[in-house]
């Protein structure tokens, strides 16, 4: 999964995870009161240096916490808490809380009276059906059942496709109360997942072809880059297009297979379809690019490289959050364990986020839990800062790249401070899930079927004076974008003579929104056009008012909080993309167009 080596990627094993579950999951793919006493709390005393480990963190400032004995296992009197994780290093906070792979002497685990074990998982099918495991022994009657599995660590993107088939069999077998739920997030990934091109590609991918897992995050990526710059999907993965993006399914459904396939060079045999058509001939061809995640990008640049990366979850960063699931009867009979672990992870998080000795104890955890013999404390280190790896070519592709939540991020993530951004995202790649292969995926669940915040808000406001600082992207007004990731005409209709937006457009101006709300670290600029018709100097001024009248509607539904990221300028006739002596040219060159990029 997370781990260099392992059998199966996350979309891959929800394979297996269609017969466990019994129903189509997706994700990344796709898929699937009891007190102790008060302990006695052992610190290791240690001093705080150097900045926080992530430039993007750079205002966290939470009061350095003396670091946790490692692995030395607490006396805890409280139930087991069995929590299995895929190893991802957005999950650094919880390691940081538990201190080894059981509640250790000093940590916040034992401070917040919790006997936590955590076990690597790798298999998505593994950790679904240990959910389901759990949930039929408590209906069974067991208060706190020593089989499965209490909590998992999974894809907020694909959760959408995941828990489809698991609630679909827990609600049929057990009851609603037996569903899994989301309580909250770990952290997110912040660039390990990537969609990778050759750089010919990169500016316009039709024609390409990508080794993924299909409806898998990482094919989510992809996904949405073509969707912010009008480029045509293939989704007949058997054949090719030459007019639209192509995809390719890697071997055994593995990300790291995904890698290895573009590396080895085989090439693939593929119908032709043109003009939407499928024809009687074939092409033999090569992969030009591969969508994957950590260590799957190093395989893929460090043995053949020629790649760039056309879009990574550094720039939608709200994509893929580190969601934490229960079963919704059991979070409910032991709120108060459930609020205590919620408290623990955020605070971890704070400490990893603020201090880098924090982040060493955490990947030295996460070597001990996550069990890879090929990775070192210092290379899960590495991978979570995210480091640059320059080819043979000269191409320069960043590895690697997660962050943790505290519990400020996890209240601007899922609106109790600002917009849901979770929200959007959960129904954003659900939508595009079930449009894309709708014979696989009619419905998914709701999201407040799958959401309970009442947790994480009674934590939030016992901690909300004391918690650490959210971070987030930081534009200013003269910010200019240097690489463009997303660039895309829009057709609106405004009342005719004014900057008044027609309903029939919001619509698209909704989608739009829901895009850069998932891609929150890029700047967005909205150019408003005309045709060369009436006066040059009002045409400048009609344009400029549509393109503000657009920006303001996308703020109104994104972060109004940060204005400075999204601008606003007209040009009037002055960059027309067709002939203005024609009707039809005309039509066209009146347009918004909206840009994405890094600045």
């Amino acid at each position: 999964m997370k781990l260099l080596g392992k059998e199966m990627t996350r979309g891959g094993q929800f394979l297996v995870l269609v017969i466990i579950a019994g129903s189509f999951l997706g994700g990344r793919l796709a898929y699937n009161t009891f007190f102790p006493k008060k302990a006695k709390i052992v610190v290791v005393t240690t001093k705080a240096t150097g900045l926080p480990p992530l430039a993007y963190d750079k205002n966290a400032n939470a009061p350095f916490r003396n670091i946790p004995e490692f692995n030395t296992q607490a006396s805890m009197e409280g139930p087991e808490i069995r929590g299995e994780l895929m190893g991802w290093n957005a999950q650094m906070g919880i390691m940081y809380a538990i201190g080894g792979k059981q509640t250790s002497v000093g940590s916040l685990a034992q401070e917040l009276n919790l006997n936590v074990r955590l076990d690597v998982q790798n298999s998505c099918a593994k950790q679904a059906e240990d959910l389901y495991g759990f949930a039929e022994a408590l209906h069974s009657g067991e208060a706190n059942p020593s089989k499965g599995c209490h909590f998992i660590g999974w894809m907020g993107d694909g959760c959408p496709n995941y828990l489809a088939g698991l609630n679909t069999r827990l609600k049929k077998d057990f009851g609603d109360e037996y569903v899994a739920q989301i309580l909250t997030f770990g952290g997110a990934s912040f660039g390990e997942d990537k969609w990778l091109l050759k750089p010919k590609y990169v500016k316009d991918a039709r024609g390409s072809l990508t080794c993924t897992v299909i409806r898998d995050g990482d094919w989510n990526i992809a996904v949405m880059k073509c969707q912010q710059n009008g480029w045509d999907i293939n989704y007949d993965n058997g054949t090719y297009d030459p007019k639209k993006v192509n995809f390719v399914s890697a071997p055994n459904d593995d990300y790291m297979e995904a890698a290895k396939f573009y590396v080895s060079g085989q090439k693939v045999t593929l119908k032709i379809v043109r003009n939407g058509k499928l024809t009687d001939k074939d092409t033999t061809i090569s992969c030009t690019g591969v969508a994957t995640w950590f260590p799957g990008d190093l395989v893929a640049v460090k043995e053949k490289g020629g790649l760039v990366t056309a879009a990574s979850t550094a720039d939608y960063g709200s994509q893929m959050g580190n969601a934490i699931i229960f079963i919704k009867k059991w979070a409910q009979d032991n709120r108060k364990l459930v609020e205590n672990l919620i408290e623990a992870i955020g605070k971890g998080g704070d400490q990893v986020k603020s201090h880098n000795e924090a982040l060493q104890i955490a990947c030295k955890v996460s070597q001990l839990v996550y069990a890879d013999n090929n990775m070192t404390e210092e290379d899960y280190s590495k991978a979570y800062i995210g480091y640059d790896f320059d080819d043979e070519d000269g191409n320069t592709v960043k590895i690697g790249g997660s962050r943790v939540f505290n519990l400020a991020d996890v209240a601007a993530y899922i609106g109790i401070s600002g917009s849901d951004k979770y929200k959007t995202v959960y129904n954003t790649f659900g939508n595009i899930c079930k449009e894309s292969y709708p014979e696989l995926l009619k419905e998914f669940p709701s999201y407040d079927e799958v959401t309970d915040w009442s947790y994480f808000k009674a934590v939030y406001l016992r901690n909300k004076s004391l918690m650490g600082t959210a971070s987030k992207p930081q534009f200013a007004s003269n910010d200019q974008i240097k690489e463009v990731v997303g660039d895309r005409s829009y057709s609106i209709e405004f009342e005719t003579g004014s900057a008044n937006i027609r309903p029939s457009s919001f619509v698209i101006l909704d989608n739009v929104a829901n895009q850069i709300t998932v891609a929150d670290n890029l700047l967005v600029e909205v150019a408003g056009h005309t045709d060369n018709t009436g006066n040059p100097s009002a045409n400048i001024t009609l344009s400029k008012a549509r393109a503000d009248a657009v920006r303001h509607y996308i703020l109104s539904k994104t972060d109004s909080e940060n204005p400075d990221r999204i601008r606003s300028k007209g040009y009037g006739a002055g960059v027309p993309i067709a002939d203005n002596s024609t009707s039809d040219g005309r039509q066209k060159n009146r347009r918004v167009e909206i840009k994405l990029g890094r600045k």
